[in-house]
């Protein structure tokens, strides 16, 4: 035993062990006889190590702590085995890296409830607010007809996985609008037309994002991107009116041609900025999205006649050609913003070498969403209220089917609702606190790792003598002890 404790990190890990700390008064303290019983220097050294954690967390009269030391025990394992099997191989936490430690897929999904909630909420209240001033309207403000805005921005920030996440939950939402006698038509539209909209934000990822636009042969399609249009075919097998259908296999075969999820930044590395990156060709790459989802609108209303079965089944666009084409500038108007946005608003990782504290980095990231929104607010309000606004001057009798000449002047708030949506996407996935805010529930829930995984992280190295932190990121004090925590059995 005695040769066992000649090693420094031994003989610190005895005095924290069986040694009282400054205020601990008559605390009771471990039995230092129990490392008699211990045959060899290596159990000497485990007895030590196993017992490191429960006197840290020794509970102090002066500096009360949070967690029981089988909590934190539990924690620290979790996190011990989390670097053990790190993908870079760094032995450390930091809290961008925590997304890793999550199914690839959840951050999407959860995204996409997230913005599939907000798309139907947002929509609601601004029609709500456009019917209640403007007492004229005759159409009601319709809450089990919206949401394609949030799917929309779910397809952009999630994907195909965000976007059929955010169709499911616009769908429930607009079936307990009308709850509870919810008609089956209206549960079959609102599932159907979930896809078509989330094929749409993939569209305007693959015409934004990248050096140049990548065409992907047949044999490299991502079978998601097409099968995402299948929920929508049932529109036109359900209610007699191929022109969802058309336009599902349209959107169908065009997100599979260019559809792409990545944004060129790595979202596992925190951000410092956003970087307004306005470029001709981003801008030609806008005017080229927008004009071709906008005309795909003028197709289906000068074909509404043959597609729809006659002119009063309207699908989106309406039959008579002026007003078509109005329509088809409304709707390419939003994606075009929408893909401009996407592909302008860039963040910029941070310089990890500089030595910022990790709870600065969180909070400078965090803010980066504000700045997406904001931005995002005052271009959409501008081009799309203005366009919403010349429609309705000149030849169109609404704005998104909401509004009549009458209500011009709402155009602008209507035009808010597409690019506060775009904003927001664009922040979540250029942003990596928002990983690590799924990533912390998931823990908590799977791994039983505080849900304040910060904090934890703090008292660990302030108060505890567990971790240590360098720059922006934790390390065990001792490396042993990380071993030994791995290894264990809970």
């Amino acid at each position: 035993m005695a040769r066992a404790l000649t090693s420094p990190l031994m003989v610190s890990l005895a005095r924290t062990v069986y040694n009282p700390r400054p205020g601990e008064g008559g605390t009771r303290l471990p039995d230092p006889g129990g490392l008699l019983r211990c045959p060899t220097r290596t159990a000497v050294e485990r007895h030590l190590l196993d017992s490191f954690v429960d006197a840290a967390y020794r509970p102090h009269p002066g500096r009360p702590c949070r967690w029981t030391a089988a909590e934190a025990r539990g924690a620290l394992r979790f996190l011990a085995r989390y670097m053990e099997r790190g993908a870079d191989g760094a032995a450390e936490v930091a809290w961008w890296k925590l997304g890793q430690a999550v199914p690839a897929v959840l951050p999407k999904v959860l995204a996409g409830a997230l913005l599939g909630a907000l798309g139907w909420l947002v929509e609601g209240v601004i029609m709500e607010m456009n019917h209640l001033f403007v007492p004229q309207l005759q159409s009601s403000p319709q809450w089990e007809e919206r949401g394609g805005l949030g799917v929309v921005a779910a397809g952009i920030c999630g994907g195909p996985a965000g976007g059929l996440a955010a169709g499911t939950v616009a769908a429930l939402l607009c079936v307990a609008a009308v709850a509870p006698d919810v008609p089956v038509d209206l549960v079959l539209h609102r599932l159907a037309d979930g896809g078509a909209p989330a094929l749409v934000g993939v569209i305007i990822s693959g015409f934004a994002i990248g050096g140049r636009i990548r065409v992907r042969w047949p044999a490299d399609w991502d079978w998601r991107l097409p099968a995402t249009g299948l929920a929508a075919i049932c529109y036109g097998l359900s209610f007699d009116n191929a022109c969802g259908t058309v336009s599902a296999l349209l959107y169908g075969v065009t997100a599979a041609v260019v559809g792409r999820d990545d944004v060129g930044t790595d979202p596992a590395c925190p951000v410092t900025r956003v970087r307004r990156h306005w470029s001709p060709r981003g801008v030609g790459r806008g005017l080229l999205g927008g004009l071709l989802l906008g005309g795909s609108i003028l197709l289906e209303g000068l074909l509404a006649d043959v597609l729809s079965g006659g002119s009063v089944q309207v699908y989106i666009a309406p039959a008579e050609p002026v007003a078509a084409g109005w329509a088809a500038l409304q709707v390419g108007g939003v994606f075009a913003v929408a893909c401009l946005l996407v592909n302008g608003l860039r963040t910029v990782p941070v310089d990890l070498g500089a030595g910022f504290e990790g709870r600065a980095l969180l909070a400078n990231d965090r803010r980066t969403l504000g700045t997406c929104v904001l931005t995002a607010a005052v271009l959409g309000a501008l081009v799309i209220g203005t366009l919403g606004w010349c429609a309705t001057l000149w030849g169109s009798t609404g704005v998104w089917g909401a509004a009549t000449a009458e209500s011009r002047q709402w155009a602008w708030a209507v035009g808010l609702v597409p690019s506060l949506l775009t904003g927001l996407a664009i922040g979540i996935r250029q942003s990596a606190w928002s990983r690590c805010a799924v990533a912390r529930c998931y823990l908590a829930l799977r791994a039983k790792v505080p849900f304040d995984l910060m904090a934890f992280l703090a008292d660990a190295h302030e108060h505890r003598g567990v971790l240590r932190r360098t720059g922006a990121v934790h390390q065990f004090r001792h490396i042993e002890l990380q071993h030994r925590l791995a290894e264990s059995e809970p």
